[in-house]
């Protein structure tokens, strides 16, 4: 009688579990329009082990499974004690970088609203992500101070998303400091980079950011590391949870929060995120204002007559139709850089013949580790200093005197620069993809 009651218990759970997850939607709703493939498949093998202990109740199958309900039980017990162990050693281990997960949770949790950015990090902020960390400025960005900019400084305003911010780098490893480094020795003058980076940002708000605090900030060359994901949409008011979780159902959410071993599950049945942005579309709401953006962003620049730089960032390893997609988002980037007097340069070949797991942080965690923001560092210096975009010292401007001598020795450190350059990364294919 007691294992006929759990056999019930066990239909009714299943039922119930059932219609709670078929009412969800999933975002890429592939079957019945609803839901995607794995989540489907989530859905039929449950259903499959519902309409099983309903069977189990006939009299034929009723006193099969009585008789061999111990050793069932033991199985049962045993397959509990694998899933155990196996979520244990994928938290010990953190073979594929799982961990990324929590992490940039911890991350988007601590994130303030903003009335102008949706959102950002609170400022004067000092804590650890992903073993790193960070600290923030009085704006909340990551990087020292914003002060009164020095005689002869060269200041460079970096704008981008997590990429820019150095997600899972130290300060000192981020392409920004790399960048600031490699143009102060090459030019002999002091040169600042801002880094105004943030995890999440799109176009719409590093315009935003440029509009309010340019005058303050006031730099000599804009640069924007702009990524495909930029056509996502971060629309107010800001809410971590869904930022994190997207439209997940709460027993996704609760899985997702408590068993890295399914989030390792999810990640291995997760279509490539270029797939994901292709289905979003170029002509979606999220890929215009974007393009607006960048647009105004470059009409910011001209106002204050300050150079504008873009880098459109993409992995070396696409396919199908998510490429068919990147390359057609590029071709519009380039198109506005046109109409709006800019240039677009594409990073792909700045990384060779590189293997591409070499430059990221993890298999799970695609951000680029401190090798892969050598090679953007090295890169967008290489294609400053062979376009000759950087401002010169006041001094060479105002005196001719002093004009030829000296600048004849910064373009040719410059030159010495980007030859050494171009020989150390491997970036001989920079100038032309930059447009020259």
């Amino acid at each position: 009688m007691r294992f006929r009651l759990f056999l019930i218990g066990c239909t009714a759970l299943c039922l119930a579990v059932l219609l709670r997850l078929s009412a969800h939607v999933s975002f890429h709703a592939r079957v019945l329009g609803r839901y995607s493939v794995p989540y489907f498949g989530l859905l039929v093998g449950l259903a499959a082990v519902a309409v099983g202990t309903v069977g189990f109740h006939h009299p034929v199958f009723y006193r099969r499974l009585h008789r061999v309900r111990w050793p069932l039980v033991l199985g049962l017990a045993t397959a509990a004690m694998l899933l155990a162990a196996a979520e244990i050693s994928v938290r010990v281990f953190d073979p594929f970088g799982i961990s990324h997960f929590e992490e940039s949770s911890k991350l988007w949790l601590d994130y303030v609203s903003d009335p102008l950015l949706v959102f950002r990090l609170p400022p004067h902020t000092r804590k650890t992500y992903q073993g790193v960390m960070i600290s923030t400025n009085a704006l909340g960005f990551r990087d020292r101070e914003i002060e009164r900019k020095q005689d002869g400084e060269l200041r460079i305003l970096l704008l981008g998303d997590s990429i820019t911010f150095g997600y899972g780098v130290s300060d000192e490893e981020t392409y920004g400091r790399k960048l600031e480094s490699i143009l102060t020795s090459e030019l002999g003058r002091k040169v600042r980079t801002v880094n105004a980076g943030m995890g999440g940002f799109n176009t719409v708000q590093e315009a935003a950011f440029l509009e309010n605090q340019a005058a303050a900030i006031d730099p000599d060359v804009v640069s924007l590391l702009y990524l495909p994901n930029d056509i996502d949409s971060n629309i107010p008011p800001f809410n971590p949870g869904e930022a994190i979780y997207g439209n997940a159902s709460k027993v996704t959410r609760i899985l997702l929060e408590k068993s890295w071993l399914f989030r390792l599950a999810v990640f291995a049945s997760t279509e490539p995120e270029p797939k994901r942005l292709a289905e979003l579309g170029i002509r979606g709401r999220g890929a215009k204002d974007s393009l607006t953006a960048l647009a105004r962003i470059a009409a910011l620049c001209r106002q204050r007559r300050v150079p504008f730089e873009t880098f459109f960032y993409r992995e070396k390893e696409e396919s199908g139709a998510g490429a068919r997609f990147i390359d057609e988002l590029f071709s519009q980037v380039s198109r506005v850089g046109v109409e709006n007097g800019f240039v677009v340069t594409d990073v792909r070949p700045w990384w060779g013949n590189r293997d591409w797991r070499s430059l990221t942080n993890s298999v799970v965690d695609w951000h680029p580790n401190a090798r892969g923001h050598d090679v953007l560092a090295s890169g967008i210096a290489t294609v400053l200093l062979s376009r000759e975009v950087l401002p010169k010292p006041v001094a060479e401007k105002d005196d001719p005197s002093q004009s030829l001598s000296h600048s004849t020795k910064l373009r040719a450190g410059a030159l010495h620069g980007y030859s050494a350059l171009k020989a150390s990364t491997g970036l001989t294919d920079v100038a032309r993809a930059a447009g020259r």
